[in-house]
């Protein structure tokens, strides 16, 4: 699942968006609004290929219907596929050890500790002995 800096850019207008959008949507919506129709056209078929996106509706627009999108995973599960993906399959890296680089040096509220925690004590709860 790489993505080209053009496709994650759509992907980021689609996670922000919290809804389904149009590709004249995308573009305007998007930090590269010069993006041709063309252009944006490959890039939501790839994303579609890839099973990144898929079709939610149709929009009108103007006198023409439109095909909506809508990411079908999260920004949170690609990026935690980026990060186990990136590991070496022989690494033997510990979750903690990469959680605790990932906050180095940021400060931490309560109310992410708070999360964290709860993530931890569901996951304990998995556990198999």
């Amino acid at each position: 699942m790489i993505l080209t800096k053009n496709e994650l850019e759509v992907m980021s207008v689609l996670w922000s968006a919290n809804k389904d959008l149009t590709h004249t949507e995308i573009i305007e919506l998007s930090i590269n609004p010069s993006w041709k129709t063309s252009t944006i056209h490959t890039l939501i078929n790839g994303l579609l290929k890839k099973n990144l996106i898929q079709v939610s509706n149709l929009k009108l627009s103007g006198k023409i219907f439109g095909r909506t999108f809508i990411p079908i995973i999260t920004k949170e599960e690609y990026l935690a596929y980026q990060v186990e993906n990136s590991l070496p399959q022989s690494d033997s890296v510990q979750l903690a050890s990469v959680v605790s680089a990932l906050y180095k040096g940021k400060k931490m509220t309560h109310e992410t500790f708070d999360e964290l925690k709860k993530v931890l004590e569901a996951l304990e709860k998995e556990i198999v002995e």
